[in-house]
């Protein structure tokens, strides 16, 4: 992880059941960056959304390219 910014909305509380969804928003491949929007839920209610910039890992010399 290189960055992440959040913003708590409401409190989680003890045994809530949060997922947490991380969405590609831009690939910058000259930078080798990803940056994703980053949303936890508790059911309907968003609790916490945000975003992070990630550097991936480069692929080895033999993997295969999607």
């Amino acid at each position: 992880n290189v960055a992440q910014s959040l913003r708590f909305k409401t409190p989680v509380r003890p045994k809530d059941t949060v997922r947490a969804t991380a969405t590609v928003r831009e690939i910058i491949p000259t930078r080798n960056r990803v940056i994703l929007d980053t949303v936890c839920t508790v059911g309907d209610r968003v609790v916490i959304e945000g975003e992070a910039t990630m550097m991936p890992a480069k692929a080895a010399p033999g993997d295969a390219k999607p």
